[in-house]
């Protein structure tokens, strides 16, 4: 923790700070819906100010969503690594999430998976603990990911199908669906 001293963030990683001190605030909650202790210790030990989070305006409505997003998505986990206890999990925009503190099982294999940045601001914040890494996912356009794929023989990511249980950021239209060309974005 002594490497953040001086540690400032703007851009996507400064919007990281929103849902963890939510997390944060919820679980110091008696009646909290996700205890994040995590969250807890990296919102009070951090040297960044909070203020601009504080002002952000959200409704209690949508700060209960996001927990109840949260929880869901734990017991998704949860319920997950209980049918297949030694997973590899790759938590993909992992951005500054505990969700490994809240659902290890102590036999997965964990792999937190965001921007460079992101995973630079992590390895500061969060060590990799037992069988948990953090890997870098350099952002191209879909395009790039659609022509690599093919030159390898296999079905672009954009066609493939997928899982029922998908995070807001990718609520839309299904891959199938969607061409390969313009200017959407994906990991990888």
């Amino acid at each position: 923790m002594s490497e953040t001293k001086s540690l400032t963030l703007s851009g996507v990683p400064e919007t990281l700070l929103i849902p963890l001190y939510n997390r944060a605030m919820e679980s110091q909650r008696p009646d909290a819906m996700v205890k994040d202790e995590k969250a807890v210790e990296l919102v009070t030990k951090m040297p960044l100010d909070f203020s601009r989070v504080r002002q952000i305006p959200m409704t209690e409505l949508l700060k209960v969503m996001r927990i109840m997003f949260t929880r869901e998505f734990d017991r998704y986990a949860r319920d997950f690594l209980d049918r297949h206890p030694g997973a590899v999990v790759v938590h993909l925009g992992c951005g500054l999430d505990s969700r490994f503190e809240r659902v290890d099982n102590g036999y997965v294999e964990w792999y937190d998976l965001d921007l460079p940045e992101v995973i630079e601001l992590r390895r500061k914040l969060i060590s990799d603990e037992g069988e948990r890494y953090h890997l870098l996912a350099p952002v191209r356009p879909k395009s790039h990911c659609c022509r690599t794929a093919r030159r390898a023989g296999i079905m672009p990511p954009c066609q493939r199908p997928r899982p029922p249980c998908s995070p807001p950021s990718s609520i839309g239209p299904r891959p199938h669906a969607m061409p390969c060309r313009g200017r959407r974005w994906s990991l990888g």
